[in-house]
């Protein structure tokens, strides 16, 4: 099990797969031709490691297939990538029955492709099935930019992105028969979106699992959904911005991943700029607790004193407290917006008081 690539090589698509016996390092650069099939033992998995590269670009006509060596769930470990490099490309791949094994100290982390922190891979065109756990897994620090024309299928679990990769996942991403029909995102409650991007409207939903800080201007693209895990939330700080608007046909959706009134926290407005809009959305679910103390600090939105937000046909539905609480000197604007009747609270010195419409 300590077996190495150490020197450059390529390897050759024969009439017969290449059968992966034990874990084994890549440790130089190898390539892999079009029609490669390489199987896995039980348990077996490949690490991508010091210095190491592996190139793998197949054709539509002849992919090449990573696979274990019984056709079934969990079959063999996986791949992992420990190294950061242009030459890390899967174009035309197929990773299947993967996901045996944990790579870390924490079980959640089973996945068939691992990308590690510093570490990067391009994949397009590459199906991912089979896993027992996740198809991939993609930390902060795991670049996967190019990720274009992928496709997930019969996997337990998706993909787990953290928030700052989350805009790397492209809108033409395929999802077809996994166990979760949904993209998870976030790793710990101290995860933040640290980069200016765009979340693409997927055909499936991104699924928020804690609590969540956005540092940067985030973008949501109109069409696209996105879930919360109970009490989980957004925070915006420093330069962060949300603009999240969406049209006529393509709105935006904002749930809890339950239909329960109440099931996750909200979001909360705390940057003052002309980019936090949200239009042509729905809010449903939110008003899990509140944003601070006291009984009518909780709402599905919360605009602190130096925040802001402008609404535009806007619906709330199904929230634990108001529509929107809203700070001293903070910021709120509404347009074509229908409260569901939960109202807005206002703090003013000497003046809090309960409004059924927006304070504009």
């Amino acid at each position: 099990n300590a077996d190495r690539v150490s020197d450059a090589q390529t390897w050759p698509a024969i009439d017969v797969p290449l059968e992966l016996q034990d874990r084994m390092f890549i440790e130089a650069p190898l390539t892999l031709e079009p029609g490669a099939l390489l199987e896995a033992l039980a348990g077996v998995h490949l690490i991508v490691r010091n210095g190491g590269t592996l190139t793998a670009e197949g054709t539509a006509e002849a992919p090449i297939v990573f696979s274990s060596s019984e056709d079934l769930r969990g079959g063999w470990k996986g791949l992992q990538i420990q190294t950061q490099s242009t030459a890390n490309v899967f174009s035309y791949v197929v990773f299947e029955n993967g996901g045996s094994d944990a790579w870390t100290g924490d079980g959640d982390s089973r996945a068939m492709a691992y990308l590690d922190a510093g570490s990067s891979a391009v994949f397009e065109n590459t199906t991912f099935r089979g896993s027992a756990h996740y198809g991939l897994w993609v930390p902060a620090g795991g670049d996967i930019t190019g990720f274009d024309g992928n496709t997930f299928s019969d996997n337990a679990r998706t993909m787990v992105v953290h928030p700052n990769r989350a805009g790397d996942v492209a809108g033409n991403t395929q999802f077809d028969g996994n166990d979760e029909q949904f993209v998870r995102v976030v790793f710990g409650n101290n995860d933040s979106v640290e980069s200016t991007q765009t979340w693409s409207a997927l055909a499936v939903p991104y699924r928020v699992m804690d609590r969540m800080f956005i540092r940067a201007p985030l973008t949501i693209e109109a069409g696209t959904v996105v879930e919360f895990a109970q009490n989980a939330h957004f925070i915006l700080r420093d330069s962060g911005t949300l603009s999240a608007v969406g049209s006529v046909a393509d709105r935006i959706v904002f749930r809890g991943a339950e239909d329960l009134s109440a099931y996750w926290k909200g979001i909360e407005f705390a940057t003052l700029s002309a980019a936090n809009r949200v239009e042509y959305a729905d809010f449903s679910n939110a008003g899990s607790d509140g944003w601070f103390g006291g009984s009518n600090s909780t709402g599905t939105l919360y605009v602190t004193g130096d925040g802001s937000a402008a609404l535009d046909n806007v619906t709330f539905a199904s929230t634990g407290g108001y529509a929107a609480v809203i700070a001293w000197e903070g910021v709120l604007s509404c347009s074509n917006t229908d409260d569901g009747g939960f109202q807005y609270y206002v703090y003013e010195p000497g003046d809090n008081r309960v409004q059924p419409v927006c304070p504009s």
